[in-house]
C-alpha cells in the first residue's frame, strides 16, 4: 500500500464516499491524509452516520472541517435530520469553498437564517442539483444561472410565500 500513488489512494477514498469512513481512513497516515486533501472527489455526510448525542455545533464543525480539508471536491451530499439546524455562515462558506470544482450537490440542511441555495450555487458549474426541504424567497423571471445543469430534483420545496410568486414579475 505504501507504493500506491496519491491519485489511486484518493480514488479509493472517493469510493468510500461516507464522510465518517473517509475521515477514519485518512487518519491512517500522512500519505492518506494528503490523498484525501488533494484527490478526494466525492464526500457524503448523513447525520445518521454520527452519534445521536452529537450536538448540532459539533456536527457543523465536523462537516465544515472535513470539507475544508479537501481540494477539488466534485460531488457533495449533505443530509442532516430535522433535529439539527445549522448556522447559515458555515453553509455559505462550504459553497464558496467548493464553487470552482463542485459538479453535483445533494442537499438537505435546515439553516438559521434560511440559505437561498439557488443564489449561492447558481454561478457554479453544477450539473446535478438535488434539494430536499428547502425554501427559496423568490426567483427572478430572467433567471439565467445553472448553465451546466443536467439534472434537477426538488422534494418538499417551496418558493416564496405564495406558490405562484416565482412566476410573477416584480412590481
Amino acid at each position: 500500500m505504501e507504493h500506491l500513488p496519491l491519485e489511486v489512494i484518493g480514488n479509493i477514498l472517493s469510493h468510500l464516499g461516507v464522510a465518517r469512513d473517509v475521515m477514519v481512513a485518512s487518519a491512517v497516515c500522512r500519505k492518506w491524509r494528503d490523498a484525501c486533501r488533494r484527490h478526494l472527489r466525492l464526500l457524503s455526510f448523513n447525520s445518521d452516520d454520527f452519534p445521536r448525542d452529537m450536538i448540532t455545533r459539533q456536527l457543523e464543525i465536523v462537516v465544515t472541517q472535513t470539507i475544508f480539508q479537501t481540494m477539488g471536491l466534485q460531488c457533495l451530499s449533505i443530509h442532516i435530520d430535522n433535529t439539527h439546524e445549522f448556522s447559515a455562515a458555515p453553509v455559505i462558506a462550504w459553497f464558496m469553498y467548493t464553487r470552482e470544482t463542485l459538479r453535483s450537490l445533494s442537499y438537505n440542511v435546515r439553516t438559521i437564517p434560511n440559505v437561498n441555495i439557488l443564489e449561492k450555487c447558481g454561478r457554479q458549474k453544477l450539473e446535478v442539483l438535488d434539494l430536499d426541504h428547502n425554501t427559496i424567497a423568490g426567483v427572478e423571471p430572467s433567471y439565467q444561472r445553472f448553465t451546466c445543469l443536467k439534472s434537477l430534483s426538488l422534494r418538499h420545496f417551496s418558493i416564496g410565500s405564495e406558490p405562484s410568486s416565482c412566476c410573477l414579475p416584480r412590481t
